[in-house]
């Protein structure tokens, strides 16, 4: 979703295929671990197995859309989609915005970063912007922001984090927390505080994001996860 005083970010296909398939990966060790099996989710690829992403030019200046704004921009995109035959009440949509704007070294949040549904269909709206890359989750090198100066790595343990946990809110996710035992051996769970914690173990920093044993529970019998349940 670019505003219509921004313009599309460089490199998505292949940066975001890398974020999404780091995602995947979470979701596919952590219900492993639950005892489920390699389960995750699916994305969408063209004959050529590359992520597909649908632009979608949005109606106003990026000054003009809020954090509470997550329906309009939904909105928005779901008649884009709708005129290339994609119905988004039928689907989990991740809307990566360009609603990241940088003052400086400074980064500020403007539109809304959040997500919701309810094990069949859903939608996360987060952030897009050019540092966002899995393979930099392990870098210690100056240049991010989140709350304050922050190296680059743990701007993606923020924001890739928070695409997890977005995308799990998508999924019909409720928050959770984690044991004491848990926390200081598996660190923070992804539904409760991981989503600042995610990959944190690749710098040394910590010992990252886990999914929650009740996360695993339900994700188990989602449609994103289990495919079409007709008796469920």
């Amino acid at each position: 979703f670019v505003p219509a005083d921004r313009e599309p970010l460089t490199n998505r296909v292949e940066r975001l295929g890398r974020t999404l398939e780091d995602v995947r990966r979470f979701y596919r060790e952590g219900m492993a671990a639950a005892g489920y099996g390699p389960m995750t989710f699916e994305l969408e690829r063209d004959a050529e197995g590359r992520l597909v992403i649908h632009e979608v030019r949005g109606q106003h200046p990026s000054h003009q859309y809020g954090r509470n704004d997550a329906r309009r921009v939904r909105e928005e995109v779901r008649t884009a989609l709708a005129a290339n035959g994609i119905h988004a009440d039928r689907e989990v949509l991740l809307i990566f915005q360009v609603l990241l704007r940088w003052e400086g070294e400074r980064a500020v949040e403007v539109g809304p970063y959040v997500g919701s549904g309810d094990g069949r269909y859903g939608t996360a709206w987060v952030y897009d912007d050019e540092r966002l890359d899995a393979q930099l989750l392990g870098s210690r090198e100056p240049g991010g922001w989140y709350g304050g100066p922050c190296s680059i790595g743990r701007f993606n343990t923020h924001y890739i984090g928070g695409i997890a946990h977005e995308l799990g809110h998508a999924f019909g996710l409720p928050h959770d927390c984690e044991t004491e035992t848990e926390r200081r051996t598996r660190g923070r769970s992804l539904m409760g505080g991981g989503n600042h914690t995610y990959g944190e173990e690749r710098r040394g920093e910590g010992p990252g994001a886990f999914l929650s044993a009740v996360s695993a529970m339900q994700l188990r019998f989602a449609r994103p996860f289990a495919g079409e349940l007709p008796d469920a």
